[in-house]
C-alpha cells in the first residue's frame, strides 16, 4: 500500500511552484518595462503604454493622471502582490490552504501579465494599431478610420501606404502614400506626377481628374531622391501636408505599411 506524502513535503512542493511562477512573472514584467528602451518608436502606437489613468477614468481630474500610464498601475499592483507573497513565504510557510489560494491567484495574475506581454510583442515587432486624423488621405482613408500597420517588412515600394514621422509638423505621425523611392526623380508639372520622366499612373487609388501641384500652387517642381529617401504624398492632394512641403522622408522615419482597415466595420478589409 502506497504511503501518503507528508504534509510538509506537499507544502514545500507548492512553495517551489509558487517561486517558479513568481520568477516567470517577474521576467515578463521586466520585459514590459525595458522593451521601450529598444523599440521606443512603436510605443506611440501601443495602447498599453499610451493609455493614461484619465483615459480610463475621465471623471478623475488630476494633472498627474493625464500623463501617468495605466501600465504603471498594473506593474505596481503585480509587484506589490508578489512582494506580499514573498514576505508570507519567509515568515509563515505552514499555511497550506493559504498557499493554495495564493497559487490560484498567481495563475490569474500570471495570465494577465503574459497576455499583456504577448500583446506588446506583437505590437513592437509585427503589427500595430493606428488611427487616421484628418482628411489628407481621402478618398482612401477617412478621419477616424482605424487601421493596422505592419512593420516587420521594411521593403517599401511605390504605392505603399506608410506611417511616417516628420519633425515640426505638429503631429506624432502621418499616414501617406509612397510616390518616389531612392534614386527616383519626382517631377510635378501642370498637375501631373512624373517619375523619372514617365507619367505616374495613379488610377488605382485616385479619381481620374486628380491634379497634383507643388507647394502653394506652383506649377512645376522637381525632387531628386538620395539613398534611403522616399517621396510621399497624401491622396487628397489639395489638402495634404506631405513631401511637397517638408521634403523627402528618410527610411528611418518610416514606421511601417498600412494594408488593412478595422473600422468602420462597413469598410473592413484590405486597403489599396
Amino acid at each position: 500500500m502506497k504511503k501518503s506524502s507528508h504534509p510538509r513535503n506537499s507544502i514545500r512542493r507548492l512553495i517551489r511552484k509558487i517561486e517558479r511562477k513568481i520568477i516567470f512573472i517577474l521576467l515578463a514584467l521586466f520585459f514590459i518595462v525595458l522593451l521601450p528602451l529598444g523599440r521606443d518608436d512603436y510605443v506611440t502606437f501601443d495602447l498599453i503604454y499610451t493609455t493614461t489613468i484619465s483615459d480610463v477614468f475621465p471623471f478623475i481630474r488630476l494633472p498627474m493622471f493625464d500623463v501617468y500610464p495605466l501600465l504603471n498601475i498594473l506593474v505596481f499592483i503585480v509587484m506589490g502582490y508578489i512582494f506580499y507573497i514573498i514576505i508570507f513565504l519567509f515568515v509563515r510557510q505552514n499555511g497550506a490552504e493559504r498557499l493554495r489560494v495564493m497559487y490560484r491567484r498567481l495563475d490569474i495574475v500570471g495570465f494577465i501579465v503574459y497576455l499583456t506581454t504577448f500583446y506588446i510583442i506583437i505590437n513592437a515587432f509585427f503589427f500595430s494599431l493606428a488611427s487616421v486624423e484628418g482628411m489628407s488621405m481621402y478618398p482612401t482613408l477617412n478621419n477616424g478610420d482605424h487601421v493596422i500597420m505592419r512593420h516587420y517588412d521594411e521593403a517599401y515600394e511605390r504605392g505603399d501606404l506608410v506611417v511616417v514621422t516628420v519633425d515640426h509638423t505638429g503631429a506624432d505621425y502621418l499616414i501617406k502614400r509612397v510616390i518616389g523611392i531612392p534614386g527616383d526623380t519626382i517631377t510635378l508639372e501642370e498637375g501631373i506626377v512624373y517619375i523619372n520622366g514617365t507619367q505616374l499612373d495613379e488610377s488605382r487609388y485616385l479619381p481620374d481628374d486628380t491634379e497634383t501641384f507643388c507647394e502653394r500652387d506652383i506649377r512645376f517642381c522637381s525632387f531628386d531622391l538620395e539613398d534611403e529617401e522616399f517621396f510621399v504624398l497624401g491622396d487628397n492632394r489639395n489638402d495634404s501636408l506631405d513631401s511637397r512641403h517638408f521634403g523627402a522622408v528618410l527610411e528611418d522615419n518610416i514606421y511601417g505599411t498600412v494594408n488593412f482597415r478595422l473600422r468602420p466595420l462597413s469598410d473592413l478589409g484590405r486597403i489599396e
